[in-house]
């Protein structure tokens, strides 16, 4: 099978660079994300940017209360660090083929932009699962497409209380855009 590719942007950081891409391979979806060792991670994707050393500090008022064009919803919400709790994607104002793939970024604010800092990975068909964004270290999500709206469990990185945000990438034929979620630690 062919793999077209529907979403990327690299970003180099002097002779580094990260990359971040959604394949569509068929029905199923690949969300790789990559980055090479010796330096701050930086992506300007619509996920948002991965810099895993950077401080979590609160957003100010005008990133927690904005709202995303795509409706999204943790509950509960505030929620426990390390607890599971479920994400739900609206479909409202979208086209009828509208999805999302498993992975979702997890997001903090560094005092000037969200960061990626952790990949959310649904549970469907299987336990829901974080992994930590690591310098140098490859990661691939596979996946089917997930019509939405949809709702599937998630697992609340072991972060410290604060608010962060959860961010992925919406897709339809011809069409990519990005919804998020604030979410609050406790």
């Amino acid at each position: 099978m062919l793999a077209t590719e529907i979403g990327a942007h690299v970003n180099p950081v002097g002779s580094m660079a990260t990359k971040l891409s959604v394949l569509s391979i068929g029905v199923a979806l690949m969300l790789t994300s990559c980055s090479t060792a010796g330096g701050a991670v930086e992506s300007s994707t619509a996920l948002g940017s991965g810099r895993p050393e950077s401080p979590c500090l609160d957003p100010p008022a005008a990133e927690r209360t904005q709202h995303a064009f795509v409706a999204s919803v943790v509950e509960p919400n505030p929620v426990a660090s390390g607890a599971e709790a479920t994400l739900s994607v609206s479909a409202e104002g979208l086209p009828k083929d509208a999805a999302n793939g498993v992975g979702a970024a997890w997001q903090c604010w560094n005092g000037s932009e969200w960061i990626t800092t952790h990949w959310i990975v649904r549970g469907s068909g299987g336990q829901p699962q974080t992994r930590q964004v690591e310098l140098g270290v490859t990661m691939t999500i596979p996946a089917v497409a997930l019509r939405l709206p949809n709702t599937y469990p998630i697992l609340i990185p072991n972060v410290s209380p604060g608010t962060y945000r959860i961010e992925e990438e919406i897709f339809w034929d011809g069409g990519l855009t990005a919804g998020y979620v604030i979410v609050d630690v406790q």
